[in-house]
């Protein structure tokens, strides 16, 4: 018998456990708010003086990149940083890396209005969905885990 398995929307398909590809998800909720900043012509500036420049803001998304690749590298154990403070660190670095540094760069807080929505859709039906599955495929391993880590930094 095959291991039960996750279907994923590549970028989308309704029919699918995951019906919008994860980082297509992003990727969305980005566009959507610079369309917003299109539509109302208004930036929403939200970035300090020193870092309005183009180079501040590249220089910046450069710096939270490689703080995300240092904060990624995971050897061994599942246990070990990040994995012992959220079962979904790349979900986590999605909200609170992804879409902030892109609001950065675009020097406009429009695409932040899109994270709510976007973490709505991570919790209830991506998470949702995968850990199903890991509770199929893990059992009493995977809850205990659960009890131990939370799925959300903070939370």
């Amino acid at each position: 018998m095959a291991p039960p398995q996750l279907t994923v929307g590549m970028p989308f398909d309704a029919t699918a456990d995951i019906p919008i590809f994860p980082p297509a998800a992003t990727l969305l909720a980005v566009v959507l708010g610079l369309l917003l900043h299109l539509v109302t012509g208004r930036r929403f500036r939200w970035m300090p003086k020193p870092l309005q420049s183009l180079d501040a803001r590249l220089a910046l998304l450069v710096a939270l990149l490689a703080m995300t690749k240092a904060l990624m590298e995971v050897a061994g154990s599942a246990l070990v940083f990040p994995y012992n403070l959220t079962r979904n660190p790349l979900y986590c670095s999605l909200l609170l890396i992804l879409m902030p540094s892109a609001a950065a760069l675009f020097d406009s807080a429009w695409p932040l209005f899109f994270a709510p929505l976007l973490w709505g859709y991570l919790h209830f039906v991506v998470i949702s969905a995968e850990e199903r599955l890991l509770v199929q495929a893990f059992g009493a391993q995977f809850e205990a885990y659960k009890e131990e880590v939370p799925r959300w930094i903070l939370l």
